[in-house]
């Protein structure tokens, strides 16, 4: 099966859960990114002060890991979904995986760079 025809009304329920899922991940992540960096940076402050800081790494380190979020890419499939004049709408395999299963191609990589702050974000990730 290639194509399934669904209801226009489930596939913009599912997303908008999704979405919501995703920024409270997003969020949750986020907040304890910007708490870790703060524990950091203040250790690497405390070191420069007192002149044992050599080695700058482990803040440069950091920017790597911020998470970053994805809620546009629902928000564009969200008001494509609201303009769609017809209550039936044709989803390819692809388009079903992202929209209803919520597999788009960064969310791997999202739940992964989250999963080191959100617990939800590792039960999701360890579902996948």
């Amino acid at each position: 099966m290639n194509n399934v025809r669904t209801k226009k009304g489930q596939v913009l329920e599912t997303v908008k859960k999704n979405r919501d899922e995703h920024v409270m991940i997003f969020q949750e992540s986020l907040k304890a990114w910007k708490s870790d960096v703060a524990r950091t940076l203040n250790t690497e402050l405390e070191k420069c002060q007192s002149g044992k800081n050599n080695d700058w790494s482990a803040i440069l380190q950091l920017e790597n890991r911020m998470p970053i979020s994805y809620e546009k890419e629902y928000n564009r499939a969200i008001a494509m979904l609201e303009l769609e004049v017809r209550d039936e709408i044709e989803l390819d395999a692809q388009t079903f995986a992202q929209l209803i299963q919520d597999d788009w191609h960064w969310q791997r990589n999202f739940l992964a760079s989250a999963s080191n702050y959100s617990g939800k974000a590792q039960t999701k990730m360890s579902n996948m």
